[in-house]
């Protein structure tokens, strides 16, 4: 069983690292990948506990860059990196200087569009954060006002800021990446899909422009992917000669998602219909 996409509490999941691994063990699982957002210490950690004892599952070195692409917003996944390559460190310098910069717009968007504060207590714990996502704001939001819906915050309070200025472009990202050995895929298509309304031959054109770009793999199977969208996304990896990637995009108890849930209905993909598996 394979799982390529998981975060601990290092980003916006809520395990630690070790939690996680117990984890891994414990459903058996047989590859997998640590994917925190713009960050690679959960993967440091990872491949320090993998060293000092036996451990079965095959561990893939991994992270989830959030990227803007005409106007989409596009998640890429980079898979078996060193993680001392200097263009990732490069890159993940890049990154954190721009969710730096979010973060305060955010702070300021709250305040002076829905008028919210928070305590200095709670805003300085927020931003002693190393990876400080929505979530974050949202269960901070939440603590002050018990009475809100966790879908609602998030709609009418978080995605309404316009954070492009704040996103680094995907093109940029494949550039800084040309160099570092690795897998770049692409996270979740069905959420381009819906957040975008595109129809399979939008989709198709999108997902073929990133390719020529660097896009190596697909994540065909996702905890969203019921086996229409499964075959839909096996089509476009097929006709752009793309591997086949899958991933849980698991979180801990932030999503109702189990890990090594790869398909909307549970069911399991082989190994052999994971071809990214080839890469590493």
């Amino acid at each position: 069983m394979t799982d390529l996409h998981m975060h601990t509490n290092l980003s916006d999941g809520t395990d630690t690292t070790q939690e996680l691994l117990a984890k891994v063990e414990s459903i058996g699982l047989d590859v997998f990948s640590i994917t925190d957002h713009d960050d690679i210490e959960s993967n440091e950690i990872a491949l320090s506990t993998i060293q000092q004892r036996k451990f079965d599952a095959k561990f893939v070195t991994g992270c989830e860059i959030s990227t803007i692409y005409n106007n989409f917003d596009i998640h890429l996944l980079f898979y078996n990196f060193d993680i001392k390559d200097d263009c990732i460190s490069q890159l993940l310098k890049k990154m954190k200087t721009l969710r730096t910069q979010r973060n305060f717009a955010m702070f300021e968007h709250l305040k002076s569009v829905h008028n919210i504060v928070f305590d200095e207590d709670v805003k300085s714990k927020l931003l002693q954060r190393k990876i400080l996502g929505k979530v974050h704001f949202a269960n901070a939001i939440l603590k002050q006002d018990a009475s809100l819906i966790w879908q609602q915050i998030f709609d009418n309070f978080l995605n309404d800021m316009d954070d492009t200025d704040f996103r680094i472009q995907a093109s940029t990202v494949f550039e800084m990446l040309k160099d570092a050995k690795g897998v770049v895929s692409l996270a979740h298509p069905i959420e381009i899909q819906e957040d975008h309304n595109l129809n399979f031959e939008q989709l198709f054109k999108l997902i073929k422009n990133l390719k020529d770009l660097g896009l190596v793999s697909l994540e065909v199977y996702h905890n969203k992917h019921t086996q229409r969208h499964i075959m839909q996304y096996s089509k476009i990896a097929d006709e752009l000669s793309l591997k086949v990637s899958a991933g849980s995009d698991y979180h801990g108890t932030n999503k109702k998602v189990a890990l090594g849930q790869v398909t909307a209905d549970g069911s399991v993909p082989s190994s052999k219909q994971i071809t990214i598996l080839n890469c590493f």
